[in-house]
């Protein structure tokens, strides 16, 4: 409901303000509006990556380039990319951020409990997978600066 939105808000606002050279736009305001069509897990990882590509392709300047991803346990199985009947079967479930170059982890939520084995087992595999999130959007960057070069070459 209202409570989750409100709380994905504040994670989006905050991860976005480690991610974006403020000193840049002291006189600006960066809106970022979100509709959400449809969802089937791992939606603040996917409105995160969402918005990250938005604000590369509009020209905003980072400190680097944020990943998001999701990772949890579904029967004792280490699962990335959770959808909502793998979150809704009760096992961990962890959304983080990372930095593309630098891997550092800019936030993470873990809302059930986790042996710190199980923790860092989950995080490493969470961190593998925003190394893929990273390649496929790098890929994608790629494409479109390609696309813009090439309309720009027809004028």
């Amino acid at each position: 409901g209202d409570r989750r939105v409100t709380e994905q808000e504040s994670v989006v606002e905050q991860t976005l303000r480690s991610a974006v050279i403020t000193d840049l736009y002291l006189k600006s305001q960066i809106s970022v509006v979100v509709h959400v069509l449809e969802a089937d897990g791992s939606i603040l990882a996917t409105i995160l990556n969402a918005v990250f590509l938005a604000l590369m392709q509009a020209g905003i300047s980072m400190y680097d380039m944020l990943v998001a991803s999701t990772v949890g346990y579904v029967k004792g199985k280490v699962v990335l990319d959770m959808n909502q009947t793998e979150i809704a079967a009760g096992g961990a479930y962890i959304p983080l951020v990372v930095k593309a170059r630098t891997e550092e982890v800019v936030f993470m939520q873990l809302d059930s409990t986790l042996s710190f084995e199980l923790l860092e087992e989950a995080m490493l595999h969470g961190v593998k997978g925003c190394k893929q999130i990273r390649v496929f959007q790098e890929s994608v960057m790629k494409r479109y600066m390609q696309s813009q070069k090439e309309r720009q070459g027809k004028k």
